[in-house]
C-alpha cells in the first residue's frame, strides 16, 4: 500500500514547486503509461485503485510488476486527490525527470523552439507534432508552460517520453544558437519568406524553428538572429492561427522539404 508520503509526494507533482524539489513527475491513465512502455522510458513507481482498473490496465500493471517497477495501491479518493483529471482511470505513475545537457543537442538536425507560449495545451501539441514531423529536441524559453506539468504531458500523448525536452531561459538559448550552425527560422505574421528559401537553408543542414505565443509572437531577439521569416497564408475571415496549429503547419512545411531525412 502507498504510503502517506507517497500520497503527499503524488499531490506535490501537481506543482511546479513540486516537481522541482523531487526532480519527478506524474502522468496518468493507460493510454500514456502504454506510451511510455513504447519509448522504454520506466516510471519509478505506480499507483493503481484496483477497482478502477480497465483489462487494459490490468495488463500494465502486471507488465510493470514483472520488470519490477514498483506497483502501490492507493485508495480511489486518494487517488483523485492526486490526480489532474476527474477520471484518471485507476493509474498514476511517477517518472523521474529527464537531465538533459543543453550541448548534446548540439548534432540534431531539426529543433523545434516554443517561445514563451504558456498554454499548456499548446505546448503539449507541439511536443506531439515535433515528434510526429521527425523534430530532434524541442527547447522552450522561460514563459512558456512547463513541459512537465499534467496537462502538458497529457497533451502530448506520450511524445514527452520520445525527444529531449529543456525549459531555459532566452539567454541560454540564444547562447546556445550563436554557437551552433542551426539556421533559425520564426514564425512572423505577414513575413515574406518562402518555400524556395525554406529549401536552401535546409540543405546547409541543421535547422531551429521557432513559435511565438498567439498574443505576442516571437520575441524581438530571437527574430532579429532569424535567417528567414515565414507567414502561413490563410483566408481574412480569422485574425490568426491558434500557436499550436501555425506551429504543427510549419513543422509539417519542414518535413515535406526535398531533402529532408527521413
Amino acid at each position: 500500500m502507498a504510503t502517506q508520503r507517497d500520497i503527499r509526494r503524488l499531490r506535490s507533482l501537481k506543482t511546479g514547486k513540486g516537481r522541482r524539489e523531487w526532480g519527478q513527475y506524474a502522468a496518468e491513465g493507460v493510454r500514456l503509461l502504454e506510451e511510455s512502455r513504447r519509448y522504454e522510458v520506466e516510471p519509478e513507481a505506480l499507483y493503481l485503485d484496483p477497482g478502477a482498473l480497465s483489462d487494459r490496465g490490468r495488463q500494465l500493471v502486471a507488465e510493470l510488476e514483472a520488470r519490477g517497477i514498483p506497483c502501490e495501491e492507493i485508495a480511489r479518493h486518494q487517488l483523485e486527490g492526486a490526480a489532474d483529471t476527474k477520471t484518471p482511470q485507476g493509474l498514476i505513475a511517477v517518472f523521474r525527470q529527464p537531465d538533459i545537457a543543453l550541448n548534446s543537442l548540439r548534432t540534431c538536425r531539426r529543433l523545434l523552439i516554443c517561445d514563451g507560449i504558456s498554454d499548456p495545451g499548446n505546448v503539449g501539441t507541439l511536443i506531439r507534432s515535433a515528434r510526429a514531423f521527425d523534430f530532434d529536441a524541442v527547447l522552450l524559453t522561460e514563459e512558456s508552460a512547463d513541459p512537465f506539468s499534467p496537462k502538458v504531458v497529457r497533451s502530448t500523448a506520450g511524445a514527452i517520453f520520445g525527444l529531449p525536452v529543456l525549459k531555459l531561459s532566452l539567454d541560454s538559448c540564444l547562447d546556445f544558437l550563436e554557437g551552433s550552425d542551426f539556421a533559425l527560422v520564426t514564425s512572423t505574421p505577414a513575413a515574406g519568406g518562402d518555400r524556395g528559401q525554406l529549401e536552401e537553408l535546409s540543405r546547409r543542414g541543421q535547422m531551429a524553428l521557432v513559435i511565438g505565443s498567439e498574443g505576442e509572437g516571437v520575441s524581438e531577439r530571437l527574430t532579429e538572429r532569424s535567417e528567414l521569416r515565414l507567414a502561413i497564408s490563410h483566408s481574412d475571415r480569422v485574425e490568426s492561427l491558434n500557436a499550436a496549429v501555425a506551429g504543427s503547419l510549419l513543422m509539417r512545411e519542414l518535413y515535406d522539404l526535398p531533402d529532408d531525412p527521413r
